[in-house]
């Protein structure tokens, strides 16, 4: 049986973006349990969605990353501070959080949940160094290892014309 090249071409793009995925998520893992250190956050697995599946969005930028969890991190504190933990902070930090994401063109979706997460688990400022910003910093790093290492590659060999139509 021949399986048609644009087909073993869409197979090689969704085998590597989920090694990508795979590998940041144990890599942030074992950091973390080998440390005691949080690194790993749930909006981190939305974050290896765009950097594996869709390294080329906007979206998925290192400065976006960085930026958008900053942002939405000193968001949810200042209104956990000032506000408290109630329905108005939520939905005010979300909405903050769209808004100066836009303004600073720094939009990382999965970083909306963050004032949810920080607010509704009453976090403390280390929260915003220990997982929020080392932990997206090393997920930018090990992303930017793959995806101009290995996976360039195997982009490059599922570009062509074949396999463009789907993805």
């Amino acid at each position: 049986m021949v399986v048609p090249e644009n087909i073993l071409k869409k197979i090689m793009l969704v085998c590597a973006a989920f090694a990508g995925g795979f590998i940041i998520i144990l890599v942030l893992a074992l950091l973390t349990e080998l440390s005691g250190i949080p690194l790993l956050m749930a909006p981190f697995g939305a974050s290896c969605v765009l950097t594996c599946a869709v390294p080329e969005s906007p979206f998925a930028h290192p400065k976006n990353i960085i930026c958008g969890y900053t942002i939405a991190a000193l968001i949810g504190f200042v209104l956990l501070r000032f506000v408290g933990s109630s329905p108005l902070s939520l939905a005010l930090g979300v909405g903050f959080t769209i808004a100066v994401m836009m303004l600073s063109k720094t939009i990382h979706p999965p970083a909306g949940s963050l004032p949810i997460i920080i607010i509704l688990g009453d976090f403390d400022e280390y929260f915003m160094l220990f997982p929020v910003f080392s932990g997206a910093l090393i997920l930018c790093m090990v992303s930017f290892l793959l995806n101009h290492g290995v996976f360039r590659r195997i982009r490059k060999a599922a570009a062509s014309k074949t396999c463009k139509e789907d993805t």
